[in-house]
């Protein structure tokens, strides 16, 4: 019984197997933080891209923008994730005259990989720009 308890073969593989969860876990950790900062990071530049496209293409140009318009081109803009999961609005105060403004405001819910199994929900990101019609 002495020798049982003395014998340290395949202790090493124990230790594997209660280190391994917490190191797979870790990574995945890592990678979905920097997908939540991709992910912010289009959010907000399709956020300005649409406010830029809607703020010069004002109602006195030949072809002015409509919502459904800034709406596609925002959305064809973020690449990276699903269109449908976008949510887009464009709002013109007072209207699309120039001198007002344009502001668009992007959503989106984050679902990370890492933390799917904790209570933790959906991750709410948000961007928003608004430009002067010119």
């Amino acid at each position: 019984m002495r020798t049982f308890w003395k014998d340290e073969r395949g202790a090493s593989v124990i230790e594997l197997a209660l280190i391994a969860p917490l190191l797979m876990l870790f990574t995945v950790g890592i990678i979905d933080i920097g997908r939540i900062g991709f992910a912010n990071s289009t959010i907000k530049r399709v956020a300005v891209q649409g406010a830029r496209y809607a703020g010069v293409r004002g109602s006195e140009k030949p072809f002015p923008a409509t919502e459904t318009e800034v709406v596609d081109y925002v959305k064809s803009g973020a690449t990276a994730m699903p269109a449908a999961a976008l949510s887009v609005s464009v709002v013109w105060e007072p209207n699309n005259s120039r001198g007002s403004t344009v502001t668009v405001q992007v959503d989106y819910q984050y679902e990370p990989l890492a933390l799917g199994f904790l209570p933790f929900g959906p991750i709410q990101l948000r961007g928003t720009s608004t430009q002067t019609i010119s």
